[in-house]
């Protein structure tokens, strides 16, 4: 089954002497869990861009990581609970870590997850409405410190993923181009 697991707000800002893992990294490094552990396959991680707003606690940039899974049915809850672990473990002390796991095939309105990204881009949201959006659609959405502000995030990350419409991968992708001509004869306009 394919998964989409967004986090966000897991950072703050640097502070002299401290070590501070951005969220990015921090996808990155459930994403590799999941293929380490034999859980299942990854898509790479891609950041989503929120609605900057002095409304909105955020440390420089106000992104979501998402990335999505394919992964045995099995493992789901066992993966679940080792992300919300890891969050709760490893996010920066004075963050507000949110975690969405989202079944795409079980989402029962996949334009309403959609139009919730979309709406964090240009809306200040509340805690309170993405619960409901998730409850509604029966996606897991879950805090993990401080404040638990970054559900929002988390569920606006997903949506925005799944569009297919939004965001830029996280790092770098090395493309490779492959010819699927082995052996290839031009044909000449006249030849027999």
């Amino acid at each position: 089954m394919k998964i989409l697991v967004a986090i966000d707000d897991t950072d703050t800002m640097k502070k002299e002497g401290l070590e501070v893992r951005g969220t990015g990294e921090l996808a990155s490094l459930i994403k590799d869990a999941v293929e380490e552990r034999g859980w299942g396959q990854c898509a790479p991680v891609t950041r989503h861009q929120l609605l900057v707003h002095p409304d909105i606690p955020y440390t420089s940039h106000n992104s979501s990581m998402c990335f999505v899974a394919d992964l045995d049915e099995a493992v789901l809850d066992e993966f679940i609970q080792y992300a919300q672990d890891f969050l709760e473990r490893e996010g920066a002390p004075d963050s507000d870590p949110g975690l969405c796991v989202a079944v795409i095939d079980r989402i029962s309105r996949p334009g309403w997850l959609i139009s919730f990204g979309f709406m964090a881009k240009q809306l200040v949201l509340t805690k309170r409405e993405a619960y409901e959006v998730a409850e509604h659609l029966g996606i897991h959405l879950s805090e993990h410190g401080g404040t638990g502000q970054g559900v929002i995030g988390a569920l606006a990350g997903a949506g925005l993923r799944l569009s297919g419409n939004d965001g830029r991968f996280k790092g770098k992708l090395k493309v490779e181009i492959i010819s699927r001509f082995t052996s290839f004869s031009p044909v000449t306009l006249g030849s027999t």
